[in-house]
């Protein structure tokens, strides 16, 4: 019964900014998804993107954005009682040494992004993406309904980029689902480019990396280990 509460409100969460259309893809995406699916691994250049930061669009009236790491963030569980991640996971990234990008409209969460260090674990490929000293990885963006399609997308990531500058990050690494052409559109921006394309075929327990670049190598080894 809670799994299907949780995808009826999905669903009305999807409704509440898109049209049926869009619906329908996504339900086709989901129910293929564990056949065939296909992933693009990008990275951006910090230093760019921080020099990019300067010149980024205000945020929307309302809206602030902290970071929170380490013993800042050691009270973030409470704050997302209600947006999509559990305490315990929060707790738990915090504790791994995790960043978080939070914003807030009030008191509410409109929107958060994570970044995180050494190995990042892919769920939709049940794989750990390796990482060198020098890299960091985002995962788990997310903007509130209410606040799609305002930029708060890309405001989130910048706070990330600067904090990962400043301790001499270069490169920042994601993930985007291929076939979904506005996940896509949304992670691609000026600075940023694929560097490597992942085909999955999960019933079969098949994965195939294809690096873009010959001097970049991408490595994500495939196993069952869970991790938030």
């Amino acid at each position: 019964m809670q799994i299907r509460r949780r995808t009826f409100r999905k669903v009305l969460e999807v409704l509440a900014v898109e049209d049926y259309g869009t619906l329908l893809r996504l339900t086709l995406q989901k129910l293929t998804h564990p056949l065939f699916n296909v992933y693009h691994i990008f990275e951006a250049d910090l230093l760019l993107e921080s020099a990019r930061s300067q010149s980024a669009k205000p945020l929307p009236a309302g809206i602030t954005i902290q970071l929170f790491y380490g013993q800042r963030g050691e009270h973030l569980a409470a704050k997302f009682s209600h947006a999509g991640v559990s305490p315990e996971v929060v707790e738990q990234r915090i504790e791994r040494g995790d960043v978080a990008s939070v914003a807030f409209a009030g008191g509410d969460v409109a929107g958060y992004s994570w970044v995180t260090f050494k190995e990042a674990w892919i769920a939709e490929l049940r794989g750990t993406l390796a990482l060198r000293s020098d890299e960091a990885v985002q995962f788990n963006t997310r903007v509130m309904p209410p606040w799609r399609g305002k930029g708060l997308q890309y405001a989130l990531t910048m706070p990330l980029i600067q904090y990962l500058t400043q301790h001499d990050y270069r490169r920042m690494l994601g993930w985007v689902y291929a076939l979904n052409a506005r996940s896509a559109r949304n992670s691609a921006w000026p600075g940023k480019r694929v560097i490597a394309t992942v085909v999955c075929f999960p019933i079969l327990g098949i994965m195939h990396v294809r690096d873009r670049f010959p001097a970049v190598h991408v490595s994500i080894e495939r196993n069952q280990r869970k991790r938030s």
